[in-house]
């Protein structure tokens, strides 16, 4: 009873130790002053019901403007607003410095209007291009990768060696062993360079295009933009739009064939093209523009589509309702 009483009434060394050094904090604080507001900038966020004292404010040029970003850096800067109890100037000249620098020089009536006509940063598109981007992940068929995008797309490309550093970095085996796994961690930067694609760019108009919008916009979050990247998402989204295809194929209980050449800077291609029925519709989907090297008879073009049908549908000669060519009647 004794040892208890000289401790303070059953209280533990720890709590004692917690006590006073909450005495000493409270002992310490100051109030916030209300000469900081116009001085930093910031909005308020908490007041004391009881003084009405400044208990924590936020910075309003995150809320405003969003911290700045530096285009060459490795690491991307988080967009949440910063709430402090004490002013904070560090944090205005690191995460802000091009804003508080202009904001520091102006006069007192125009730092009470500094922030009036500001669009919330939340509200902006640069907003979402910052927020933490979840990555992409799809899972695809071994075969669509290892004997159509690699032994057909890839035949005799001078760009093969490059084509297998990406595959083994961002293909993954599952556990069957069929399939991959397929993860793009920029999805940001994936879309822009799919869209620039679908527009008709060339590769080389493509990366232009995309590092000119990071250098114009400041987002780092685009990201770094190496030669072969748009050669690489296009064999990427290929081979998922051939993984759809093949879904869309196992499920219909018929389909036909659409066979035509055409000819680009003196190669000939043989397009090719399904038609299906799906959901109440008729649907056209253009499969694949396969290189034409031989004599353009119906039987060298059907030859050609074999392969590609043997990997997206292994029963199509129970289900194919037809084939249309435009080739020489041989």
């Amino acid at each position: 009873m004794a040892e208890q009483d000289d401790r303070g009434n059953g209280e533990s060394p720890y709590q004692l130790v917690q006590a006073q050094m909450s005495g000493k904090q409270k002992g310490r604080s100051t109030p916030f002053q209300d000469s900081h507001l116009l001085e930093f900038g910031p909005a308020v966020s908490e007041r004391s019901p009881t003084s009405g004292f400044i208990l924590a404010v936020a910075c309003r040029f995150c809320m405003m403007f969003g911290r700045e970003e530096e285009v060459d850096s490795k690491r991307k800067v988080i967009q949440t607003n910063k709430f402090y109890k004490r002013t904070d100037r560090n944090h205005l000249l690191f995460q802000h410095p091009s804003r508080w620098a202009q904001y520091e020089q102006l006069s007192s009536e125009a730092k009470r209007v500094f922030f009036d006509d500001v669009k919330p940063f939340r509200a902006t598109i640069r907003s979402f291009a910052s927020e933490k981007q979840a990555p992409i992940v799809v899972s695809i068929g071994t075969r669509i990768v290892d004997e159509i995008i690699e032994q057909i797309l890839l035949d005799g490309d001078e760009n093969n060696f490059s084509w297998e550093r990406t595959k083994k970095a961002a293909f993954k085996r599952d556990d069957s062993g069929t399939h991959f796994v397929l993860i793009i961690n920029n999805p940001l930067q994936f879309h822009l360079i799919v869209d620039y694609l679908s527009y008709g760019m060339s590769f080389r108009m493509a990366l232009s295009v995309l590092t000119n919008a990071k250098q114009r916009t400041g987002l780092a979050s685009i990201g770094s933009c190496s030669p072969d990247l748009p050669s690489k998402y296009a064999r990427f989204v290929c081979a998922m739009s051939l993984q759809k295809i093949k879904l869309l194929l196992c499920a219909a209980w018929t389909f036909s064939v659409a066979l035509d050449m055409s000819t680009h800077m003196s190669v000939s291609y043989l397009d090719t093209r399904i038609r299906l029925f799906h959901c109440g519709q008729i649907i056209n989907l253009h499969l694949l523009a396969i290189p034409m090297y031989d004599s353009h008879t119906g039987e060298a073009m059907f030859n050609a589509i074999i392969p590609i049908l043997d990997v997206l549908g292994p029963d199509w000669k129970e289900v194919m309702l037809g084939v249309t060519t435009d080739g020489e009647r041989k």
